[in-house]
């Protein structure tokens, strides 16, 4: 329950009219170019310019259930830009979808717009997997496809519409902190908490490991602050408590305590915390290496000694870096190190208590989210 109201609660204050509206007005110069022409300023001779949805026809938007509320944030994107919208909600976001609807089928029988827009979504299931007959009838039906999902799942749907479908993929994404010498550790520990524990890591922009940096950053400071982020997540077992873990994933995260703690023994300066019942696990990483967490409520702590080295460690990540969140830099050190993170490949540097709940307008996966889902026509000289 204080999982699912959190949730609620920051996604949903999204879906608001002035959210929305902002949303529209960055994505767009003159927000009236998705209704009708308008004039292009910037052309050196007059034109005019007019967004369609990226193709004519529904969209079909197969979502992954991961993070509740995704589904309904890619509907409304799609409804926006005018596009009909076919929705294949994930297996753990069944709910808000459905809720939409029927909220848009109440007020349409009162008003006019919200009847349009109810009949403009739908929510359709299929059964028996990829391959099956109704995945395939949908995406053959589908002017262009919209899919959150891993690897495997974006292939499978490229494998599966014509060549000339347009595709806009959300992928697999991993989520850093960077913690400076400014910072004051037990305020990044809660931060960092908090952001691990919205979503239990699942979401896109959960941080999955944190560096320390500089060379007073080392390994006896990021041990302080591992310590001090493992007794922030246990405080918040009390208000907000970890959901529970699957067969598989509590192997893992057991696979990784026992490999850490002979690490230890082994004299590797590695070290590990965590609740009893493996509601949470934070690992002290002296290496200077890559380390994906396996999920639930798990976050790797490694100290780097230079911004140079936390480069070269997260150049692997960079098509799949989504937020990185930052604390203990003044202005002029966060904005070079937002340029170091942003050119191999980050698309959103924030301070670290700002990691949880990106604005409508926020840049996904390099984008703006409304102007993939639109194409441009021009009438006039060019």
């Amino acid at each position: 329950p204080a999982q699912a109201e959190r949730v609620l609660d920051g996604m949903a204050r999204d879906w608001t009219e002035p959210r929305l509206d902002t949303l529209v007005r960055v994505e767009f110069e003159d927000p009236d170019a998705l209704d009708r022409w308008v004039d292009d300023p910037r052309a050196p001779e007059g034109r005019r310019l007019r967004a369609f949805p990226l193709a004519p026809g529904p969209g079909l938007h197969i979502c992954a259930g991961s993070v509740p509320g995704v589904s309904v944030s890619s509907a409304i994107r799609g409804l926006i830009v005018g596009s009909p919208v076919l929705l294949k909600p994930g297996g753990g976001d069944r709910v808000l979808p459905a809720a939409l609807i029927d909220i848009l089928e109440e007020e349409g029988e009162v008003e006019t717009a919200a009847r349009i827009l109810a009949d403009a979504v739908e929510c359709v299931e299929w059964t028996g997997g990829a391959g099956s007959l109704d995945e395939t009838e949908a995406l053959d039906g589908a002017a262009f496809v919209v899919v959150y999902g891993g690897g495997a799942t974006i292939e499978a749907v490229r494998r599966a519409v014509a060549g000339s479908t347009p595709v806009v993929e959300y992928g697999h994404r991993m989520g850093v902190a960077v913690v400076g010498r400014g910072a004051d550790l037990d305020t990044a520990a809660k931060a960092l908490a908090a952001a691990v524990a919205v979503f239990d890591q699942r979401g896109c922009v959960s941080p999955q490991q944190v560096f320390t940096l500089g060379p007073l950053g080392g390994t006896e400071r990021a041990a302080e602050l591992a310590a001090r982020s493992s007794e922030a997540l246990a405080a918040l077992e009390g208000s907000f408590p970890s959901g529970p873990l699957d067969e598989g994933l509590a192997g893992a995260v057991r696979q990784l305590r026992d490999a850490t703690e002979l690490r230890a023994l082994a004299g590797d300066g590695a070290q590990v915390w965590g609740g009893d019942d493996l509601e949470w696990t934070v690992v002290l990483d002296p290496e200077p290496e890559l380390r994906p967490s396996c999920g639930g409520r798990t976050i790797h702590v490694t100290p780097v000694g230079s911004e140079a080295d936390l480069e070269r460690i997260l150049l692997p990540l960079g098509p799949h870096m989504q937020t990185v969140g930052v604390d203990g830099f003044d202005a002029g050190a966060a904005q070079g190190l937002a340029e170091r993170l942003a050119r191999i490949g980050a698309s959103r540097v924030v301070p670290l208590d700002r990691i949880a709940f990106p604005p409508p307008w926020w840049i996904h996966d390099g984008q703006g989210p409304l102007r993939r889902l639109v194409r441009w026509s021009a009438d006039g000289p060019v």
